[in-house]
């Protein structure tokens, strides 16, 4: 493990199902941002973030909103009799392995993995895990959408379509 520390912080590079010795129960706190859906063992990842953890001590997980943004399963559509963007949604209860280009543009050919699990998937390996969810955020996007006849349209689906999941969860046994 690659490691650096000072008297008040210490970086550890780890595979983050196999923490080893850091699951020792001794975290005041911990976070995964943008990276559970890297994770083909989520259990796994739960599992050690929870014996990580001291009791009491929480965990934030910020990811794709799994509801709304499933690669290749998901995308925008325009209702015209409306005059509203919408959410399609082609598959959500499967979990699938999605394969996406990991530098587009400057090598096509290398590629990673997206997993899509759906919500219950996380919050029950959260809870085997022994830890609780006690706060949720759904961030919306921060962009605006271009001027034009849609605007209005999209700029509504924009401020309540959330991108994103934010949970707080916590050690409970």
């Amino acid at each position: 493990a690659n490691q650096t520390s000072d008297a008040r912080v210490r970086y550890v590079v780890r595979d983050a199902t196999r923490l080893g010795d850091l699951a020792d129960g001794s975290f005041d706190a911990a976070a995964c941002v943008m990276a559970v859906q890297d994770v083909e063992d989520t259990a796994a990842l739960f599992a050690g973030l929870g014996k990580a953890l001291r009791p009491g001590g929480r965990a934030v997980i910020v990811m794709m909103h799994p509801c709304f943004r499933v690669p290749r399963q998901s995308d925008w559509g325009w209702d015209e009799t409306k005059k509203t963007q919408y959410r399609r949604i082609d598959r959500y209860l499967s979990p699938m392995q999605v394969p996406i280009a990991t530098h587009p543009g400057s090598d096509p050919g290398q590629q990673t993995y997206f997993h899509h699990r759906p919500l219950k998937d996380y919050l029950n390996a959260l809870g085997q895990a022994g830890l609780a969810v006690v706060a949720a955020e759904e961030p919306v996007t921060h962009r605006d959408p271009p001027p034009g006849p849609r605007h209005r349209g999209q700029k509504r689906s924009f401020e309540e379509i959330p991108v994103f999941l934010a949970i707080k969860a916590m050690r409970i046994v």
